[in-house]
Protein backbone atom coordinates (compact mmCIF):
# COMPACT_ATOMS: atom_id res chain seq x y z
CA UNK A 1 0.00 0.00 0.00
CA UNK A 2 1.79 3.25 -1.00
CA UNK A 3 0.68 6.22 1.56
CA UNK A 4 1.31 9.62 -0.06
CA UNK A 5 1.40 13.07 2.19
CA UNK A 6 0.54 15.57 1.11
CA UNK A 7 2.28 18.77 2.94
CA UNK A 8 2.17 22.95 2.26
CA UNK A 9 5.89 23.49 2.03
CA UNK A 10 7.24 26.66 3.81
CA UNK A 11 9.34 28.65 1.49
CA UNK A 12 7.67 29.93 -1.70
CA UNK A 13 10.11 29.14 -3.91
CA UNK A 14 8.89 25.07 -3.02
CA UNK A 15 5.39 25.95 -3.77
CA UNK A 16 3.33 24.79 -7.14
CA UNK A 17 1.34 28.41 -7.50
CA UNK A 18 -1.77 28.38 -8.76
CA UNK A 19 -1.70 31.55 -9.82
CA UNK A 20 -3.27 32.97 -6.60
CA UNK A 21 -1.43 34.10 -3.43
CA UNK A 22 -3.59 32.89 -0.88
CA UNK A 23 -4.45 30.04 -2.66
CA UNK A 24 -1.18 27.25 -3.02
CA UNK A 25 -1.96 23.79 -4.45
CA UNK A 26 -0.47 20.81 -2.58
CA UNK A 27 1.67 18.61 -4.13
CA UNK A 28 2.10 15.01 -2.96
CA UNK A 29 5.27 13.31 -1.54
CA UNK A 30 5.76 9.07 -1.86
CA UNK A 31 7.28 9.27 1.39
CA UNK A 32 6.44 8.45 4.95
CA UNK A 33 8.49 11.75 6.30
CA UNK A 34 6.30 14.15 4.37
CA UNK A 35 9.20 16.56 2.95
CA UNK A 36 11.73 15.07 -0.24
CA UNK A 37 12.10 11.34 -1.73
CA UNK A 38 15.97 11.06 0.04
CA UNK A 39 14.37 11.58 3.47
CA UNK A 40 13.48 7.43 3.20
CA UNK A 41 13.51 4.88 5.85
CA UNK A 42 17.02 4.06 5.23
CA UNK A 43 17.99 7.90 6.49
CA UNK A 44 15.73 8.66 9.05
CA UNK A 45 14.42 7.48 12.34
CA UNK A 46 12.01 9.46 14.51
CA UNK A 47 13.25 10.19 17.96
CA UNK A 48 10.55 8.43 20.10
CA UNK A 49 10.95 5.12 18.46
CA UNK A 50 13.35 2.29 19.96
CA UNK A 51 15.84 3.75 18.04
CA UNK A 52 15.62 7.35 17.77
CA UNK A 53 15.99 6.25 22.27
CA UNK A 54 18.80 4.90 21.31
CA UNK A 55 20.48 7.44 19.57
CA UNK A 56 19.90 10.13 21.45
CA UNK A 57 21.04 7.88 24.99
CA UNK A 58 24.02 7.04 23.29
CA UNK A 59 25.30 10.24 21.75
CA UNK A 60 27.35 13.16 23.64
CA UNK A 61 26.26 16.04 21.87
CA UNK A 62 22.42 16.62 22.85
CA UNK A 63 22.70 20.17 25.08
CA UNK A 64 21.06 22.35 22.57
CA UNK A 65 18.14 19.70 22.80
CA UNK A 66 17.52 20.14 26.74
CA UNK A 67 17.89 24.26 25.98
CA UNK A 68 15.49 24.14 22.71
CA UNK A 69 12.95 21.78 23.70
CA UNK A 70 11.85 23.56 26.75
CA UNK A 71 10.81 26.43 24.52
CA UNK A 72 9.04 24.14 21.90
CA UNK A 73 6.50 25.30 19.82
CA UNK A 74 4.90 24.25 16.55
CA UNK A 75 4.17 26.50 13.53
CA UNK A 76 0.96 27.99 13.27
CA UNK A 77 0.52 28.74 9.85
CA UNK A 78 1.22 26.48 6.66
CA UNK A 79 4.03 29.05 6.16
CA UNK A 80 5.22 30.29 9.46
CA UNK A 81 8.09 27.23 10.19
CA UNK A 82 10.66 29.99 9.78
CA UNK A 83 8.50 32.36 12.47
CA UNK A 84 7.96 29.27 15.00
CA UNK A 85 12.13 28.47 14.79
CA UNK A 86 12.68 32.09 15.78
CA UNK A 87 10.46 32.07 18.70
CA UNK A 88 11.87 28.59 20.27
CA UNK A 89 15.54 30.03 19.91
CA UNK A 90 14.53 33.45 21.36
CA UNK A 91 12.81 32.33 24.20
CA UNK A 92 15.75 30.16 24.83
CA UNK A 93 18.21 33.21 24.95
CA UNK A 94 15.84 35.08 27.40
CA UNK A 95 16.03 32.59 29.22
CA UNK A 96 20.01 31.87 29.01
CA UNK A 97 20.49 35.40 29.55
CA UNK A 98 17.84 36.21 32.30
CA UNK A 99 15.81 38.59 30.02
CA UNK A 100 12.43 39.49 29.06
CA UNK A 101 11.65 40.98 25.68
CA UNK A 102 7.46 41.88 25.47
CA UNK A 103 6.37 43.52 22.33
CA UNK A 104 2.57 42.49 22.95
CA UNK A 105 0.06 45.06 25.08
CA UNK A 106 0.83 43.63 28.80
CA UNK A 107 -1.64 45.57 30.14
CA UNK A 108 -4.03 43.49 28.23
CA UNK A 109 -3.43 40.75 30.67
CA UNK A 110 -4.06 42.66 34.06
CA UNK A 111 -2.43 43.59 37.25
CA UNK A 112 -2.31 42.24 40.31
CA UNK A 113 -2.72 44.07 43.74
CA UNK A 114 0.43 44.91 43.70
CA UNK A 115 0.58 46.17 40.51
CA UNK A 116 2.47 43.09 38.82
CA UNK A 117 1.54 42.21 35.17
CA UNK A 118 -0.38 38.37 35.14
CA UNK A 119 0.92 37.84 31.58
CA UNK A 120 3.52 35.08 31.05
CA UNK A 121 6.72 36.10 29.47
CA UNK A 122 7.46 34.92 26.56
CA UNK A 123 8.03 35.67 22.92
CA UNK A 124 5.33 34.35 20.90
CA UNK A 125 4.89 34.02 16.57
CA UNK A 126 2.66 37.20 16.51
CA UNK A 127 5.24 38.48 18.63
CA UNK A 128 7.88 37.88 16.11
CA UNK A 129 5.72 38.96 13.13
CA UNK A 130 5.00 42.54 15.10
CA UNK A 131 8.28 42.68 15.77
CA UNK A 132 9.49 42.28 11.94
CA UNK A 133 6.71 44.03 10.36
CA UNK A 134 8.61 46.64 9.06
CA UNK A 135 11.01 44.47 6.89
CA UNK A 136 8.14 41.72 5.81
CA UNK A 137 4.67 42.29 6.56
CA UNK A 138 2.26 39.29 8.38
CA UNK A 139 0.14 39.45 5.01
CA UNK A 140 3.46 39.09 2.63
CA UNK A 141 4.58 36.43 4.74
CA UNK A 142 1.38 34.26 4.79
CA UNK A 143 1.37 34.92 0.91
CA UNK A 144 -1.38 37.36 1.35
CA UNK A 145 0.33 41.09 0.48
CA UNK A 146 1.08 42.95 -2.42
CA UNK A 147 4.65 41.38 -2.86
CA UNK A 148 3.12 37.47 -2.45
CA UNK A 149 4.30 37.05 -6.43
CA UNK A 150 8.33 37.56 -5.16
CA UNK A 151 8.48 35.91 -1.75
CA UNK A 152 6.13 34.84 1.26
CA UNK A 153 7.26 33.21 3.66
CA UNK A 154 10.88 33.70 5.35
CA UNK A 155 13.99 33.05 3.33
CA UNK A 156 17.32 32.35 5.05
CA UNK A 157 18.63 35.60 3.88
CA UNK A 158 16.39 37.53 5.79
CA UNK A 159 16.37 35.70 8.94
CA UNK A 160 19.60 37.98 10.24
CA UNK A 161 18.11 41.09 9.40
CA UNK A 162 15.00 40.10 11.27
CA UNK A 163 16.31 38.84 14.52
CA UNK A 164 19.14 41.73 14.56
CA UNK A 165 16.26 44.00 15.50
CA UNK A 166 16.00 42.17 18.38
CA UNK A 167 20.09 42.79 19.12
CA UNK A 168 20.48 39.27 18.14
CA UNK A 169 23.59 38.25 15.46
CA UNK A 170 22.98 35.43 13.41
CA UNK A 171 25.17 34.27 10.70
CA UNK A 172 24.26 32.22 6.94
CA UNK A 173 25.66 29.03 5.53
CA UNK A 174 25.08 29.15 1.78
CA UNK A 175 26.60 26.18 0.56
CA UNK A 176 29.58 26.90 -2.77
CA UNK A 177 29.33 25.66 -5.52
CA UNK A 178 26.42 23.57 -4.94
CA UNK A 179 27.68 21.55 -1.84
CA UNK A 180 28.96 21.85 2.20
CA UNK A 181 32.30 20.48 3.38
CA UNK A 182 30.51 17.81 5.35
CA UNK A 183 33.67 17.18 7.58
CA UNK A 184 33.03 21.10 8.66
CA UNK A 185 29.39 20.44 8.89
CA UNK A 186 30.16 17.97 11.39
CA UNK A 187 32.81 19.66 13.29
CA UNK A 188 30.17 22.91 13.30
CA UNK A 189 26.96 20.99 14.64
CA UNK A 190 29.60 19.45 17.32
CA UNK A 191 31.24 23.15 18.40
CA UNK A 192 27.21 24.63 18.33
CA UNK A 193 25.28 21.67 20.01
CA UNK A 194 27.45 20.84 22.97
CA UNK A 195 28.11 24.63 23.81
CA UNK A 196 25.58 27.21 25.50
CA UNK A 197 26.77 30.18 23.16
CA UNK A 198 24.94 29.08 19.93
CA UNK A 199 22.37 27.10 18.06
CA UNK A 200 21.53 26.17 14.52
CA UNK A 201 18.64 26.44 12.18
CA UNK A 202 18.35 24.40 9.31
CA UNK A 203 16.61 25.57 5.57
CA UNK A 204 16.14 22.09 3.86
CA UNK A 205 13.61 20.47 1.63
CA UNK A 206 11.61 24.22 1.95
CA UNK A 207 11.26 23.68 5.75
CA UNK A 208 12.57 25.31 8.70
CA UNK A 209 13.39 23.43 11.89
CA UNK A 210 16.27 23.92 14.69
CA UNK A 211 19.08 20.68 14.82
CA UNK A 212 19.65 19.99 18.69
CA UNK A 213 21.38 16.68 18.60
CA UNK A 214 24.25 14.48 16.54
CA UNK A 215 24.83 11.44 16.79
CA UNK A 216 28.42 10.27 15.43
CA UNK A 217 27.30 6.29 15.42
CA UNK A 218 24.42 6.61 12.81
CA UNK A 219 25.61 10.27 11.78
CA UNK A 220 23.02 11.81 11.92
CA UNK A 221 21.34 14.94 13.26
CA UNK A 222 18.04 15.36 15.66
CA UNK A 223 15.81 17.64 14.07
CA UNK A 224 13.10 19.46 16.27
CA UNK A 225 10.15 19.36 14.25
CA UNK A 226 8.13 22.79 13.98
CA UNK A 227 5.31 21.14 11.62
CA UNK A 228 4.20 19.28 14.68
CA UNK A 229 0.66 18.50 12.33
CA UNK A 230 2.53 16.48 10.00
CA UNK A 231 5.69 14.78 11.56
CA UNK A 232 7.64 13.52 15.03
CA UNK A 233 10.88 15.19 16.07
CA UNK A 234 13.54 12.71 13.84
CA UNK A 235 17.07 11.99 13.41
CA UNK A 236 17.79 12.23 9.83
CA UNK A 237 21.21 11.43 8.03
CA UNK A 238 24.13 14.71 7.95
CA UNK A 239 24.71 13.00 4.53
CA UNK A 240 20.96 13.54 3.29
CA UNK A 241 20.10 16.88 5.29
CA UNK A 242 23.41 18.57 3.66
CA UNK A 243 22.42 17.29 -0.02
CA UNK A 244 19.44 18.80 0.20
CA UNK A 245 20.86 22.22 2.46
CA UNK A 246 22.93 22.31 -0.64
CA UNK A 247 20.18 22.14 -2.97
CA UNK A 248 18.64 25.60 -3.34
CA UNK A 249 20.59 28.61 -3.23
CA UNK A 250 17.40 29.28 -0.42
CA UNK A 251 18.72 26.74 1.40
CA UNK A 252 21.55 25.93 3.93
CA UNK A 253 21.69 26.75 7.83
CA UNK A 254 22.08 29.51 10.21
CA UNK A 255 23.84 29.86 13.67
CA UNK A 256 22.67 32.23 15.98
CA UNK A 257 24.19 33.67 18.75
CA UNK A 258 22.98 32.86 21.99
CA UNK A 259 23.46 36.43 23.71
CA UNK A 260 21.63 40.01 22.97
CA UNK A 261 24.58 42.96 21.43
Amino acid sequence: MILLLFLIACEKKNFQRDGHCNNTKLYSIPNYYGYNVIFDSKVQAYWSTPEGIKRFNRTKYKGDFFRLAHHYRSQKHAVSCGVASATIVINAIMRSNNANIIYKNKDSFGRDKRGIYLGYYNFDENDFLNVIRKIKTVDDIYGKGKNCDSSYGIDIDEYPVMLEILKIKAKIFHPKNNAFDIAEFRKTLKNVIENDRSFLIAFYAGHISPIVAYDEISDSVLILDVAEHLNEWVWLNVKAIIKDMASSKYHGYVVIKNQFN
